[in-house]
């Protein structure tokens, strides 16, 4: 089993994947949301509500979520809960 990942850690693969995917998209998306998965792919979403659902239904758990030019972040897991199709999860 893989050993969890220190917050430093996290807040430092968290700047990592900002820097790359959403420091590009500033001039032309600055407070929209963005969110990436694990693999790269990436959605723009004008409501944090929409990112984080948008992104779940296509790329599943574990993904990262920024607001393009304000330092906020976040990492949500994506919980599906047994015969709902309702959309759960927690942004950490």
């Amino acid at each position: 089993m893989p050993q969890s990942k220190t917050g430093q850690e996290q807040l430092a693969e968290m700047d990592r994947v900002y820097e790359q995917y959403g420091r590009p998209l500033e001039r032309d998306h600055w407070g929209e949301y963005l969110a990436v998965s694990q693999n790269g792919e990436t959605l723009l979403a004008r409501s944090l509500e929409d990112a984080v659902g948008q992104a779940a239904d296509r790329f599943g758990s574990d993904n990262f979520v920024f607001k393009i030019g304000e330092k906020v972040v976040g990492k949500w897991l994506y919980h599906a809960r047994a015969g709902n199709a309702n959309r759960g999860g927690a942004l950490t």
